[in-house]
């Protein structure tokens, strides 16, 4: 959600993309999924997530929501993941290779 303004967050184009994939998502997620650990989310992007919480219901309930503080995510994710499984952004290994990489 890097470089997302409010106005662009809170859009009603937006809003229904986000409802229609929550929607079309949620029995995957819900039924194949631990845990969704989102990272470096702005204020204004984590209040409207939590805003939409109590609407969208138990996807949400396996959604992590985590601001851009390190010291408070890294160790979150490290409970969950092997150090050799995460980049060394996200507090894993300098011999951490992909797979495969999107974006930057």
């Amino acid at each position: 959600l890097e470089g997302y303004n409010y106005s662009q967050f809170i859009s009603l184009p937006t809003l229904r993309y986000y409802l229609k994939t929550f929607v079309f998502y949620s029995p995957i997620v819900y039924k194949y999924i631990k845990t969704i650990f989102v990272v470096n989310v702005t204020f204004i992007a984590e209040s409207a997530i939590n805003f939409v919480r109590p609407v969208l219901g138990k996807m949400l309930e396996k959604i992590e929501i985590h601001g851009t503080n390190k010291a408070k995510w890294k160790p979150r994710l490290l409970q969950h993941f092997p150090r050799e499984s995460l980049p060394e952004r996200y507090g894993g290994s300098k011999d951490f290779r992909p797979v495969k990489a999107y974006g930057k």
